[in-house]
């Protein structure tokens, strides 16, 4: 029997059982870091087709907004066409015609002209709130995504608390105590 020898053994154990529990420890870490790459590549990603459904929105918005202006102006000028095409008032005055009510039935025209553009352009207005309600509300509801995306990679993973190291016996002390054993086992004989 070797003195002290089972000192030296869990020193031993207890050193191999630390080196285990760093190495454990490490590859942990690693593995988190690896899924926190991961999750950094699909973020980006994710940053990116939100970008990308932004800008196919405000597009789609815009393309509906300068179709119903365009209708706009192709009805005004059907009518401005049409107007004076049928024009009493003007067919009236080309004839030579004047008087109070010849003047009233410019002004009932205009009156009629001034109605219908109004009803154009309180159109083309609502077009417009409309396109900027949508796209506030397309805005808003990017950043909620941005920040939902962003909410799985705020943190950066650590890594864990390092085990703590092993305490060693005192091999010299127990190799006394080991003799002290022999020797009162010795005198016990005696």
């Amino acid at each position: 029997m070797c003195l002290g020898a089972g000192a030296k053994a869990a020193n031993k154990a207890a050193r191999r059982q630390y080196e285990y529990d760093i190495k454990v420890r490490k590859r942990k870490h690693m593995d988190k870091l690896d899924v926190y790459k991961t999750q950094i590549n699909t973020y980006k990603e994710n940053i990116d087709e939100i970008h990308q459904g932004l800008g196919r929105t405000y597009t789609a918005a815009q393309t509906r907004l300068n179709r119903v202006k365009d209708q706009a102006w192709k009805r005004n000028q059907d009518f401005a066409i049409k107007s004076l095409e049928n024009s009493a008032y003007g067919r009236a005055m080309a004839a030579g015609r004047t008087g109070r009510s010849i003047k009233r039935m410019g002004v009932m025209e205009a009156a009629q002209a001034g109605r219908f553009y109004a009803r154009s352009n309180a159109a083309i207005t609502d077009a417009n709130e409309d396109f900027m309600l949508g796209v506030k509300t397309a805005r808003r509801k990017a950043k909620t995504a941005q920040r939902r995306e962003f909410s799985n990679v705020w943190l950066k993973p650590q890594a864990d608390i390092a085990p703590p190291r092993p305490v060693m016996q005192n091999v010299g002390q127990a190799m006394f105590m080991d003799a002290l054993s022999i020797g009162t086992s010795v005198a016990g004989f005696f």
